[in-house]
């Protein structure tokens, strides 16, 4: 099972990976640092990664229980490794857990009503949308679907009932932020309800990598600020930069009408009207924007992250 499931069970999350590697060659990407330079699916069947769910103390079943995020390691909808991320959907949508899966591909509608007919409820599976810049679009994500085409995935998922966001992830300082105009057309024309920020992870290899990239289409380097190491599946890897760049452009996001969350489970939690997994509004405060009650929506049903930190 290793690298296939990594519990963080503090953070009320499960990150399950159908496939490991990506051809998409972002220059932020940290899958090569950690060694994953094939896209290669995941040799077990959807049904024994859900056993070993199930077996595991780290894992609480059910629509309040465990978020459960599918392929962090690998592009879910390169084709070919396609099969794989449909048979663990429908898998461990059994489970009835909430799910989410981030996309930089453009998937179209039969592709999404095949998502939306393996879930046990409509909610149940959010979709993800990400990028992180248009105009250097070509430079920094070289092998993606370009942003206009990736879009339309929006659309997609509209018609066939599927809950989705705009990802702006990771937001790369001074870069992110000269598409906001950009972005907010796209969440004006697409009547988005989410949008979601999120910061750069990086370690010195790959902050280089970055400024190198940056150089060449002359834009500004990222300084090498750090902070805490919080990824559970790479604890090398830190946050470049402060929030502060998150909150610029979330700030000017604010122009919609679409609620600009801080953290991807917060907008699961959002869209399913239960308390977030990690417990955000307790454990990341700043991360917080109180898009609902979550403190009174734990009377009924602890978050995962709770339930942990009481044991």
């Amino acid at each position: 099972m290793e690298n296939t499931i990594v519990f963080a069970e503090r953070a009320g999350r499960a990150f399950v990976n159908p496939a490991q590697g990506c051809a998409s060659r972002c220059q932020f990407c940290y899958l090569e640092e950690l060694g994953m330079t094939t896209l290669m699916p995941s040799p077990l069947s959807g049904d024994a990664v859900k056993r070993a769910l199930l077996q595991a103390s780290q894992f609480i079943p059910g629509r309040h229980g465990t978020l459960i995020s599918l392929s962090p390691d690998a592009e879910a909808f390169d084709n070919r490794v396609l099969a794989k991320t449909l048979e663990f959907i429908s898998s461990l949508s059994t489970l009835g857990n909430p799910m989410q899966i981030a996309t930089r591909r453009r998937i179209d509608r039969a592709l999404i009503r095949e998502v939306v007919n393996a879930l046990q409820y409509p909610t149940q599976l959010t979709l993800f949308v990400s990028s992180c810049t248009i105009t250097y679009h070509r430079v920094i994500e070289p092998g993606t679907t370009v942003p206009a085409k990736r879009f339309e995935t929006f659309e997609a998922c509209q018609h066939e009932g599927l809950p989705c966001c705009l990802y702006l992830k990771p937001v790369l300082p001074h870069i992110t932020i000269q598409d906001v105009a950009s972005y907010i057309d796209v969440i004006n024309r697409y009547n988005l309800q989410y949008c979601c920020v999120g910061i750069l992870y990086a370690n010195d290899a790959l902050l280089r990598q970055i400024n190198r990239i940056l150089r060449q289409i002359g834009q500004q380097e990222i300084a090498p600020v750090w902070g805490k190491p919080t990824l559970p599946f790479a604890s090398s890897l830190y946050q470049v930069g402060s929030n502060e760049d998150l909150f610029e452009l979330e700030t000017a996001l604010k122009a919609t009408a679409c609620t600009i969350h801080r953290t991807s489970s917060c907008v699961v939690a959002n869209i399913l009207n239960i308390p977030s997994t990690q417990a955000t509004w307790i454990h990341f405060p700043a991360l917080c924007i109180q898009c609902q009650d979550c403190a009174k929506l734990a009377r009924n049903c602890l978050p995962p992250a709770l339930v942990f930190h009481e044991r």
